[in-house]
């Protein structure tokens, strides 16, 4: 099981380069760039927007990472969910991030259990879910006109 998640260093580089990288990482840039000029707090549909773009760069991070491990690599409905599932916990890993980092570092976070928290949680997790199924369709498309 181990060795299936190494990847060497060629195959690093190859997923670096890959042509998907570009616009979705500018995407995130750029939201990061409105996140400092305090979007987060003006604007209600920004943190939308980057869990949106975020499960979308995810799904196309695990989706070349695993051609560039099978060359013969097809994109199945079992894969879809892997596609799914690998955002999810992507997800998840951050949501437990941004509360701990609330409750350890963030002076009056304004972070109460259960008061909206869930449902935001809830909301962020489907749109990152979300992201990476667009990313499938996107492959999926580009696949068929090459």
């Amino acid at each position: 099981m181990a060795d299936d998640l190494k990847i060497t260093k060629s195959q690093l580089l190859r997923l670096l380069k890959y042509r998907y990288f570009g616009p979705p990482l500018l995407v995130l840039a750029s939201l990061h760039f409105l996140g400092m000029l305090s979007f987060y707090y003006t604007t209600t549909w920004y943190d939308s927007a980057l869990h949106l773009a975020g499960g979308f760069w995810i799904g196309l991070i695990y989706l070349e990472w695993a051609r560039i491990r099978n060359e013969k690599f097809i994109l199945s409905e079992a894969e879809v969910f892997k596609v799914i599932l690998f955002a999810l916990m992507i997800g998840l890993a951050w949501e437990v991030f941004e509360v701990v980092y609330d409750l350890t570092f963030a002076e009056n976070s304004g972070f109460l259990p259960l008061n909206g928290g869930l449902f935001d949680t809830a909301k962020d997790l489907i749109l990152d879910m979300v992201g990476a199924l667009i990313a499938t369709f996107t492959i999926r498309h580009n696949r068929k006109e090459a």
